[in-house]
């Protein structure tokens, strides 16, 4: 079916690009926003329309993808979903919207595609030996994470294994402001001679607010004000000349986003903070 023709899905500009040959596509996102989990929604509705195979790895942690398939079986009922909230163990320790209400929304776009007859395959790659309720640093493991990621790729063999992740991990340059010999699991991917096409992008957006953890307390996790200054056609995918100095092959634009707390049963949202922050993601400590 032409990509003109898929009226059910939301436009994305720039997906012929993606779909021109096998693809690894490294999602950067800025954890605890709507937007970065809602486009990868929209991708795979997209590319499942335009028949081609496509897979799809969270960071997020292997330990519970038990819970997490048990719901992709599931009918998505309100008690499915307390089910999963529930049983999800690693999961629910997150405060910095690394496991959202939006990526729990990503994660039931996948099973009602699987539900309607489409194969989407899903890989959770964060290891088991990172502690999430510590909150151990996961750039000591980003060895580990690509070699997660590699083998979701060979497992999945698919037109474009979509990997979403922070930010840093999603560079494919070594070094950082802080470590020049840091080695993000994009430049390890991109360093293992794939026979496929590794593409790295980067959020890039107009300001909004964002659920962060300016501590490590989970009390002074919240929504925080974030400035940007991308721009150009919402849902569009923008391809640079060469590698950025930013360690992507390009970017992503949403327009505005919006915060997405931690998924939780019965959260209360804490009130909004004013102060605001700028988005340098690479010139910061490597998330969490």
């Amino acid at each position: 079916m032409p990509l003109d023709a898929v009226l059910d899905c939301p436009s994305i500009g720039g997906l012929d690009y993606l779909l021109k040959e096998r693809t690894v596509l490294l999602l950067g996102e800025m954890h605890g926003t709507v937007e970065s989990p809602r486009f990868v929604a929209d991708l795979l509705c997209n590319v499942v329309a335009s028949g081609r195979s496509v897979a799809v790895a969270l960071q997020l942690p292997e330990l519970d993808s038990e819970a997490v398939f048990k719901y992709l079986d599931s009918e998505g009922s309100k008690d499915d979903r307390k089910a999963l909230l529930t049983e999800a163990r690693e999961l629910t320790q997150y405060q910095n919207g690394r496991f959202s209400e939006a990526v729990v929304g990503l994660i039931e776009s996948i099973r009602a595609l699987r539900a309607q007859g489409d194969e989407v395959g899903l890989r959770l790659f964060v290891p088991p030996d990172v502690n999430s309720i510590t909150r151990q640093n996961l750039s000591t493991v980003e060895r580990s994470m690509a070699a997660k990621v590699w083998e979701a790729n060979e497992e999945f063999e698919a037109d474009l294994l979509i990997v979403l992740a922070g930010l840093t991990h999603s560079r494919v340059i070594r070094g950082s402001e802080l470590d020049p010999d840091y080695e993000p699991m994009g430049y390890i991917l991109s360093q293992w001679n794939p026979q496929w096409r590794l593409l790295s992008l980067a959020l890039s957006h107009s300001g909004g607010t964002a659920w962060m953890c300016t501590t490590r307390n989970a009390v002074d996790c919240r929504a925080v004000p974030v400035t940007g200054g991308g721009w150009g056609d919402p849902s569009s995918i923008y391809i640079y000349g060469e590698v950025a100095e930013t360690g992507h092959h390009g970017l992503y634009y949403v327009g505005d986003i919006s915060h997405s707390p931690p998924a939780r049963a019965n959260m209360v949202e804490p009130e909004f903070d004013e102060k605001s922050v700028t988005e340098l993601p690479f010139e910061s400590t490597p998330d969490r």
